[in-house]
């Protein structure tokens, strides 16, 4: 609404030297551009152009938070399952040791294997350790960007999208698309600022008191309109070095559009070998899971049958856990990575 001007007011009141006469007089006057060369349509694109750029700025500072707790999320449930995963291997160092102390006792081994098995069983413990203080730094983090109770939230189901529905969703090149539009239309207005105005005007004048003077008194309680148009032109020397920066700026911001769209072509070929990545280490942890499965009904048949101790049955049991929580941790892996696309669209 900037090239709407306002309709002005004034009231004098004066008094003449000679004479007990005053004037007092109101004049509304109007002086509204009707036509700018084209500077009045350029200035409402450009105001809505800016407005797009702004939200889509304030969009992406939402959605950047937004993907911060989201990812925060992921990574407490994926801590969560290392830690299982963590104690799992835990027991079956447990088991090991024990083993490893039968058959020292026995003099089936030298004492360095069980030694061997004890560093590591500590290891393993105080890797749990660390896990147990990273997921609680993790929870406090998350406690900060959200009044809600990561527990009670439900994790989203993210599938990949096709590179051609990420860029026209961008909304790193949809603010550019908007910041180049509003330097193109800018531009469009130094020009029409330097080109032909067409101006309508209204002036409406009322005289307030009666004079004494009879010279005067024609004009006591006379109002007056006077209305029409104007056409006025600047010749301003420096209109060419204003024109040329102007047109410089929308160059540069186009230019930068063409950059904003290579940047994101790049990003998601990246990501997309960073999903796939993960898509590969899912598949290879179910291929385990079946060898496992597998195994364990084979371990449980001789451990019945005597064949097996129950140590090396418990042993292969807690090996197929650890490869049930894995697919856990790759798929929290690849919906992270997914992540990263939907915060940019």
């Amino acid at each position: 609404k900037d090239w709407i001007n306002p309709i002005t007011y004034t009231y004098s009141s004066m008094e003449y030297r000679d004479s007990q006469n005053q004037d007092r007089t109101s004049m509304v006057s109007i002086n509204q551009p009707i036509f700018k060369s084209g500077g009045i349509y350029r200035a409402i694109k450009y105001a809505s152009s800016l407005r797009n750029a702004t939200l889509a700025e304030v969009e992406i500072a939402r959605k950047a938070l937004i993907k911060d707790a989201t990812n925060t999320l992921f990574e407490i449930h994926k801590i969560e399952a290392q830690i299982k995963k963590q104690e799992y291997l835990i027991k079956n160092s447990e088991l090991d040791v024990q083993r490893k102390k039968e058959q020292v006792l026995s003099g089936v081994l030298d004492a360095s294997y069980l030694d061997n098995a004890l560093l590591d069983l500590n290891a393993k413990r105080l890797s749990l350790a660390d896990l147990t203080y990273n997921k609680t730094a993790l929870i406090n983090k998350f406690d900060t960007l959200s009044d809600v109770d990561y527990k009670s939230l439900q994790l989203p189901k993210l599938e990949l999208i096709s590179q051609e529905e990420f860029i026209s969703r961008n909304k790193l090149i949809q603010k550019q698309e908007s910041v180049s539009d509003k330097d193109y239309q800018y531009s469009g207005m130094i020009l029409a600022k330097y080109l032909p105005t067409v101006s309508a005007v209204y002036n409406y004048t009322k005289y307030h008191n009666d004079h004494k003077s009879s010279s005067l008194s024609a004009l006591a309680g006379t109002d007056t309109q006077k209305y029409g148009f104007t056409v006025s032109m600047p010749l301003d020397i420096r209109v060419l070095n204003d024109t040329q920066s102007a047109k410089i700026e929308y160059i540069k911001s186009k230019t930068q559009l063409n950059i904003v769209k290579d940047e994101e072509n790049s990003f998601y070929k990246t990501k997309l070998a960073s999903i796939k990545r993960a898509e590969q280490k899912l598949e290879i942890a179910k291929e385990e899971l079946a060898t496992y499965t597998s195994l364990v009904q084979q371990m449980e048949e001789l451990s019945i049958a005597g064949l097996k101790t129950d140590l090396d049955f418990q042993t292969m049991k807690n090996s197929k856990a650890i490869k049930e929580l894995d697919l856990d941790i790759f798929n929290y892996e690849l919906q992270v990575e997914l992540l990263e696309l939907y915060a940019r669209i």
